[in-house]
């Protein structure tokens, strides 16, 4: 963040708590079980900062993390160079090279972005990318009828290294939701279906359902931050 004495006294300013930061993270770290706990750092952390948030979480030992956008990617590529780093918005047209060249990660949410990468990584070698499945939220992922065509035809694994597979919950913070049960059914019906791969479905409230949605992955948000779901 801008250094405070630089100002002017009438100027609104935020101080991010990186200590609190941390703690938050061990916290979800800790409550994610067995399961890698990554950080979402879309809008650049939440509006916090990324030059400052990621620093600070790659210091906390955390290897993965979830972007919404391909610019995002590459500002995050560049203060973590070894990192995983995947993009939730998928992979936007003719962007097979440059996310490969900056090791991004999409989340391949669509028939038509799985066919483009299979395709570059056929011309260029393989590269790592998510399936991701839609179980409900209904914004961003493969259907139950395309999961059941690509499940149909091993072929279209070719070429390209499945690295994730994930859904996003879309009730998690009320923790009686009927939806959070059912998503987790369909969750593991299409994971059944696809190759064997790490698996992804439990957000900052999915982790506070407990073990069963934590799976090999969780993706700490708002927990992060200090957003309301951290009472839990």
């Amino acid at each position: 963040m801008t250094d405070p004495g630089s100002r002017s006294p009438d100027c609104a300013q935020v101080t991010v708590d990186l200590a609190a930061l941390g703690r938050n993270y061990e916290t979800m770290r800790d409550k994610s079980g067995m399961a890698e706990a990554a950080a979402v750092i879309k809008a650049d952390a939440y509006g916090l900062g990324m030059t400052q948030i990621v620093p600070k979480l790659l210091a906390m030992g955390c290897q993965s993390f979830f972007v919404a956008l391909e610019k995002e990617g590459y500002a995050a590529r560049d203060l973590a160079p070894d990192a995983d780093i995947y993009v939730l918005n998928g992979l936007p047209a003719g962007a097979a090279r440059n996310f490969a060249e900056a090791g991004l990660r999409p989340c391949l949410i669509s028939l038509e972005q799985i066919a483009e990468w299979q395709d570059y990584c056929r011309a260029h070698g393989a590269h790592p990318a998510c399936v991701f499945v839609d179980t409900g939220f209904n914004r961003l992922g493969l259907d139950e009828a395309e999961v059941q065509t690509l499940a149909s035809d091993p072929s279209l694994f070719e070429d390209w290294t499945l690295a994730l597979v994930a859904s996003h919950l879309a009730c998690a913070d009320d923790t009686e939701h009927p939806m959070n049960r059912a998503q987790l059914e369909k969750f593991r019906f299409a994971r059944d279906l696809l190759p064997d791969a790490p698996a992804s479905l439990a957000n900052s409230g999915g982790v506070l359902l407990g073990p069963d949605y934590c799976f090999d992955m969780t993706r700490i948000g708002i927990s992060l931050y200090g957003g309301p779901r951290m009472a839990g």
